[in-house]
């Protein structure tokens, strides 16, 4: 029955579960670019240019441990046994299940300072990131906007405009999309909606999506050009095996087993200069 259950994961659920966690999880992880390169040994090793007389740097970090669990019932390890039902099983009701638990750690990550991944907390924020004193080289300090007041369109124009209108994807919390949404109410002005890379709706603003996340701080928001992201993995998604080779581990005193997912990766951005952190948005309803 193992057997049967494990055969079908590999073979057939795992390309669903590796398109689900690269694309349904955050509207940002879902246009960002995946790749192995760049990635030396357990680190992410990336040079870039800076300055016009051609000194490069080289960006360092090492490599962290992504992960998801899905749970799957003895019944469906059962069902396996005969050939009927295993994969549909888990399709329909564990899939779900999978998506939720993940969007929730994926997006602690984006926006808290953890182990599992650099954020944008360090990424912003941190005075050593990728190895380097960010005080030292104009690529790696971000645009800021502090005291930002009010939300109102033309100040959201505004600053785009001084990011060289090269913003593509516009995150915050959900008072400050709030505070965007009253004021285009106030000033009779129509909301676009758009939808975004993994299918999900999104307001807009000039074609730019506006997401909010509920892990984005209270009062911010990040205006970003998400072509300067890339996710850095020496691979995709697998499953995790035990020594001898299982996948699947029955979870102590419970008809239930769990099969754990892992990515070896890290969030990289090659310009800095090239994002915006906003601070201090009052919402005036």
């Amino acid at each position: 029955m193992i057997y049967q259950a494990e055969k079908a994961l590999r073979s057939v659920y795992l390309e669903v579960i590796q398109e689900v966690l690269n694309t349904k999880l955050h509207p940002f992880f879902a246009k960002i670019k995946h790749t192995s390169g760049d990635v030396w040994g357990k680190d992410v090793r990336k040079g870039i240019e800076v300055g016009e007389d051609g000194q490069f740097i080289q960006l360092v970090s090492e490599l962290k441990n992504l992960y998801a669990q899905i749970e799957i019932s003895d019944t469906a390890i059962k069902a396996s046994a005969d050939g009927r039902g295993v994969v549909t099983d888990i399709l329909n009701n564990k899939l779900e299940d999978l998506i939720i638990k993940s969007k929730i750690m994926f997006s602690e990550m984006l926006f808290t300072k953890q182990d599992k991944m650099t954020g944008l907390q360090s990424i912003f924020d941190d005075e050593i990131i990728y190895g380097l004193k960010r005080a030292d080289f104009d690529i790696l300090q971000p645009k800021r906007i502090e005291n930002f007041g009010e939300m109102t369109y033309l100040k959201l124009q505004k600053a785009i405009d001084d990011m060289g209108g090269a913003v593509d994807m516009i995150l915050c919390c959900a008072s400050t999309k709030y505070a965007y949404q009253s004021d285009c109410f106030r000033a009779k002005a129509h909301i676009d909606v758009m939808e975004v890379e993994n299918g999900i709706k999104a307001i807009s603003h000039l074609g730019i999506p506006i997401i909010w996340d509920r892990n984005c701080p209270h009062g911010e928001m990040y205006l970003l050009n998400t072509k300067h992201f890339k996710l850095h993995q020496i691979c995709d998604w697998r499953f995790l095996e035990s020594e001898c080779g299982s996948i699947l581990r029955q979870v102590q005193g419970k008809p239930t087993y769990t099969a754990t997912l892992v990515k070896y990766a890290d969030l990289i951005c090659d310009n800095i200069s090239k994002q915006m952190k906003i601070s201090g948005v009052s919402y005036n309803d």
